[in-house]
């Protein structure tokens, strides 16, 4: 959707320029000490233009990005809405974790997140503290050896949304990450591995983006119908469900090879069944946004008077999600966002999918702030954000999750 510059105040919002057809640089503003009405325009800016990068940020405090995360959804119960349930002790991305990571005293709810090792006194961290950064190795089945990484060849480590899926965790409408310290030197090559040859040069430490409102436009009449009138299931604890699994190359579908945890073993819950479209509730547009590696089931209907037919096949059910949208993970979609040290990076998290790119460990370490909060509301039926115009798509309605998967 192409949008104007815009200004207000001294607000400057500057909508980039590709082919992928999203994103924009905001300056002129100081998120610590924003006037309400700021706070506004940047909020509409992320709902219009899915990623935003505010520059020059080098002051940021960790209490400001917890303040924004509050009013991004002012009803939020402000609790963490990702990191334990997805990298803590017994998950697929939780090898060799002892404790919980160290948080900051004024922004508790700030994760701490990178690689590396880094001293006390961060920001009123009482100790040394070592993070270890997320990649293809040990989650990829297919892993790139040392040294194709340390010279500079690498891939996306996982599309995903910022969200454990699970029952009460409604994902977070924006996530903000701060880069207080990036890694440096030349461009890398990251691969997509489809036997094509297929890559692109980004910066190392960035994080790439697609936009799945695009992504919903990109689909069929026939995939929409039903796309629009399905709901998706994950397991209790999806993430330790998934360990033992491997993925592809690309890091957006896992290998069928019966190695997910039984769902016996798994801690006590309730699996979750979500419709597959999200809305924009400043614009109306549709989404599909489904977490395709730890989706177990589907309970699929083409039009919302037919009877929903469960499919449990996981092969089944992960080649049918694959379908919709391997054949839009491509170089023109893919948004690598242009963050350098000091600012922070916005994104609609119910709008887009996301993945780190690994990078060679000699290029230094990465240290990010971030944050997203469980939210007070359900991606497909949004409330109206507070202050901004609302749109209500007519012509949708969700699926019903109480009668799903009864036929």
């Amino acid at each position: 959707m192409p949008v104007p510059a815009s200004t207000l105040s001294t607000i400057t919002i500057k909508p980039y320029e590709g082919s992928y057809g999203f994103g924009a640089e905001v300056s002129g503003i100081d998120l610590n000490t924003m006037s309400p009405e700021q706070f506004k325009e940047l909020e509409r800016a992320i709902y219009i233009h899915r990623v935003v990068v505010v520059k020059g940020q080098k002051d940021l405090l960790p209490e400001t990005q917890q303040r924004m995360g509050v009013l991004f959804d002012p009803e939020t119960p402000a609790n963490l809405g990702h990191m334990e349930a997805v990298r803590g002790l017994n998950t697929i991305f939780g090898a060799g974790v002892t404790e919980r990571k160290p948080t900051m005293p004024g922004g508790h709810l700030v994760n701490l997140n990178g690689s590396g090792s880094f001293k006390a006194g961060h920001y009123g961290v009482p100790k040394d503290f070592v993070l270890t950064g997320l990649s293809s190795k040990g989650f990829h089945r297919d892993e790139l050896s040392h040294e194709q990484v340390e010279s500079g060849h690498v891939r996306f480590q996982r599309w995903h949304i910022d969200w454990p899926a699970c029952v009460g965790s409604n994902p977070a409408p924006v996530t903000t990450i701060w880069a207080h310290t990036l890694p440096t030197g030349e461009d890398v090559t990251v691969h997509w591995e489809d036997g094509e040859g297929t890559c692109v040069r980004s910066r190392p430490g960035q994080t790439a983006f697609i936009d799945c409102f695009a992504l919903y436009r990109s689909l069929s009449p026939e995939q929409r119908a039903w796309v629009d009138n399905s709901l998706v299931e994950y397991p209790p604890s999806p993430y330790q469900w998934l360990r033992g699994a491997k993925a592809d190359g690309l890091g957006l579908r896992m290998y069928d090879e019966g190695n997910e945890t039984p769902l016996e073993d798994l801690a006590e819950g309730e699996p979750l069944r979500c419709p597959m479209v999200w809305i924009n509730p400043i614009t109306g547009e549709r989404a599909l946004q489904v977490h395709a590696i730890i989706a177990r089931k589907l309970h699929y209907r083409s039009s919302p008077t037919a009877a929903y037919r469960l499919i449990d096949d996981l092969a089944e059910v992960r080649e049918m999600l694959d379908s919709l949208q391997r054949p839009f993970v491509k170089p023109d979609n893919v948004f690598f966002a242009p963050t350098e040290e000091g600012d922070l990076l916005c994104f609609h998290n119910r709008g887009v999918r996301h993945s780190a790119v690994e990078f060679p460990e000699s290029r230094g370490p990465r240290l990010l702030h971030q944050l997203q909060l469980i939210a007070s509301d359900e991606p497909w039926n949004p409330k109206r954000v507070v202050g901004q115009p609302y749109y209500k798509d007519e012509g949708f309605m969700p699926p019903s999750l109480a009668i799903a998967g009864t036929a």
